[in-house]
């Protein structure tokens, strides 16, 4: 896989109510969250595009992408991001999942081809936005945003997508894989 076909979108554009404050900056073993995550994208990525409406992510030295539509979650950052990248292949990871590896997403993308949408479940848990996203489904989001539907289940259920299992069979696995830090207990209790 050559890594300049791949573009990486951080997810990082979150209200972070139930942290209190903003979690992509929260340190785990020294580190922001939002590092771990960028860390495990840098080395099958070209270009990492990061969802904000802020700059508080300068220090990462990419491309800060701000919503068009702002205020609708998820889904305003993905289509942003999407539209931006120069790539078909589009990585799509929130920015709280710091132990997802380069392993995993190259996992994903072998079962991307002839898929819109290429999407990690694990013990019947589906997780909408981590996952292979192809650049042209920016337009179905689109749709999806002004119909007024802003869940990214649903506009991925609209298109060709693939679910693919994850478990302890795969050499990357570790249990905490797929921990999504909303709160302090969550960062304390790792």
């Amino acid at each position: 896989m050559e890594i300049n076909n791949v573009t990486s979108i951080i997810l990082a554009g979150g209200k972070s109510t139930r942290m209190g404050q903003n979690k992509a900056l929260m340190k785990l073993n020294g580190l922001p969250l939002i590092q771990h995550v960028y860390n495990s994208l840098t080395p099958i990525s070209s270009t990492i595009l990061i969802s904000s409406n802020s700059a508080e992510y300068s220090f990462l030295n990419t491309e800060i992408v701000e919503d068009k539509y702002p205020g609708v979650g998820p889904i305003g950052g993905i289509y942003s991001c999407l539209k931006k990248s120069n790539t078909i292949l589009n990585i799509v990871v929130s920015c709280d999942t710091p132990f997802l590896s380069p392993d995993f997403f190259i996992y994903l993308l072998t079962f991307s081809k002839g898929f819109d949408i290429t999407i990690p479940i694990h013990k019947g848990i589906t997780e909408p936005i981590i996952g292979i996203y192809k650049k042209h489904t920016y337009t179905t989001f689109e749709h999806f945003i002004n119909a007024g539907i802003y869940s990214p289940s649903k506009a991925i259920k609209s298109l060709k997508h693939n679910y693919v299992e994850i478990s302890k069979k795969q050499p990357f696995y570790n249990p905490n894989l797929f921990a999504n830090l909303n709160s302090l207990e969550d960062l304390n209790r790792l």
